[in-house]
């Protein structure tokens, strides 16, 4: 693993290190500040691409959503409801053709929840909701202010190019399910409308490889997911990417210290008149465990422990998607997608008891917590004339406990920069599955720490409706 991320790091500084002339003159005082304190001659430097004309560009998303879960057995004043509401901002300069500096920050605030980012009606059920939404456990401020991307990239002699600081790189095909997606810390949400993941902090370099119609990516990793904070707590990865006849192939590699390495491989490829395309994820590493569950009782201060065992993988762990993609017009003018997949997850598990324990002991990672998915979706753009409507059928299953979930989206771009969404979806399927979820648990312990009883009852039909304005 340290071998790895030394020889990511290496690679990366022979890419951003310009070799050193053996009789390279000094430099002259006019070439470090210039012949007079004149003003550059604006005209000339557009010419000669030193600058443009609008180097700085400010822009945005607003976004804010309202969200209803409406509960098997509850009332209408008692539904649960959320109001996230999300502020993109960015600044991009772009001086010259070489040189671009980007970085956006983001607002989050739901005023459904306490200053600590709370439900304001409290719930000891608010982890498992989070869990199950894809979220994060770890309480926040609300308001919070966070930091999306800000990099610099910049390229060496037209040859390497260089991008530093935190940003969004995604890795593989997948479209619902993305196992090679390494260098991001949180696992994408397929149902959302687009990524809304933080970027992470690194040095990429990019090699392009033009005659071969390839890529080599070298990168040094400073989130692990944590902040490295020492020398040797960084990571490093490397990857790359050809086409070979009509296929695009990718190959890749991370190590990060204190965890093994992970190696993927994807492609895409046109088969006919379908697209097809598949990646791998190997995890190395004694880490990677299988779960099963005892015949004791979930009874009422029951230890943790008791209830489940493990048992360590004797090698690599495999996962691995694989869909394919038919576009097609469904009336004049107007375009269609539909689309398959599936997921195979060797350290998923297949009884649904499992769930709560897996969220108990932090394992648990929405979409990814069985041993087997699929997915259908149907995308088409609206029948109005000038196309600003569209409409998206996405269905779920994870086919290792029978819980389903059907999702239908609507998007309507109401003014230029201004569209309405709305969706519906329906759980069903064997209760107290992934996609059909309910728990009922009574008050447990784990090492001495209390973990208080659970009552989360059934969702059979959620909606919502968002407005996003770009600008």
């Amino acid at each position: 693993m340290k071998t790895l991320s030394r020889l990511a790091l290496l690679a990366l500084l022979s890419f951003s290190l310009p070799g050193r002339a053996a009789d390279a003159p000094r430099p002259s005082e006019e070439d470090f500040f210039g012949n007079s304190p004149t003003v550059v001659d604006k005209p000339d430097a557009f010419a000669r691409g030193a600058t443009v004309a609008d180097p700085l560009q400010i822009g945005g998303t607003y976004y804010q959503q309202w969200n209803a879960q409406f509960q098997d057995g509850g009332s209408l004043g008692g539904t649960p409801w959320s109001a996230p509401l999300q502020l993109d901002v960015f600044l991009d300069a772009r001086p010259n053709d070489r040189l671009r500096l980007f970085v956006s920050s983001r607002l989050l605030y739901d005023p459904t929840k306490d200053q600590d980012g709370n439900p304001t009606q409290g719930s000891s059920s608010s982890l498992v909701q989070s869990e199950l939404s894809g979220g994060t456990t770890t309480a926040a401020s609300n308001p919070q202010v966070v930091l999306d991307q800000a990099w610099l990239k910049f390229d060496m002699d037209h040859q390497v190019f260089i991008t530093a600081g935190k940003q969004q790189v995604k890795w593989g095909t997948g479209h619902i399910w993305n196992p090679t997606d390494f260098l991001n810390a949180q696992r994408r949400d397929p149902l959302q409308p687009y990524d809304q993941r933080l970027g992470s902090s690194m040095i990429k370099a990019q090699l392009p490889l033009d005659s071969h119609q390839s890529n080599l990516y070298a990168l040094a990793l400073f989130d692990n997911p944590e902040a490295a904070s020492t020398m040797q707590q960084e990571g490093g990865a490397f990857r790359a990417e050809t086409v070979l006849v009509d296929a695009e192939l990718g190959v890749d590699a991370v190590a990060r210290a204190g965890l093994s390495p992970v190696y993927g491989a994807d492609l895409s490829a046109p088969l006919g008149p379908l697209d097809v395309y598949a990646e791998a994820a190997l995890l190395s590493g004694p880490g990677n465990e299988t779960f099963e569950r005892t015949s004791a009782p979930a009874a009422a201060g029951a230890p943790l422990a008791s209830l489940y065992k493990s048992q360590g993988l004797p090698g690599p762990a495999l996962q691995a998607s694989a869909g394919l993609v038919y576009d097609f017009p469904w009336r004049d003018n107007r375009q269609a997608t539909l689309g398959a997949e599936y997921f195979y997850n060797e350290l998923g598990v297949e009884n649904r008891g499992l769930y709560p324990i897996l969220m108990f002991t932090g394992r648990y990672q929405a979409f990814y917590a069985a041993k087997n998915y699929a997915a259908l979706y149907l995308t088409a753009e609206g029948p109005d004339e000038g196309k600003h409507t569209s409409y998206t059928l996405t269905n779920l299953a994870n086919a290792s406990d029978g819980s389903y979930e059907s999702r239908l989206d609507f998007s309507w771009l109401v003014l230029e920069n201004l569209t309405f969404g709305a969706y519906a979806a329906g759980h069903y399927g064997n209760q107290g599955g992934e996609m059909d979820f309910s728990l009922h648990t009574p008050a447990l312990s784990d090492n001495g720490r209390p973990i208080p009883a659970m009552d989360v009852a059934d969702v059979p039909v959620e909606g919502g409706m968002s407005l996003r304005m770009g600008f």
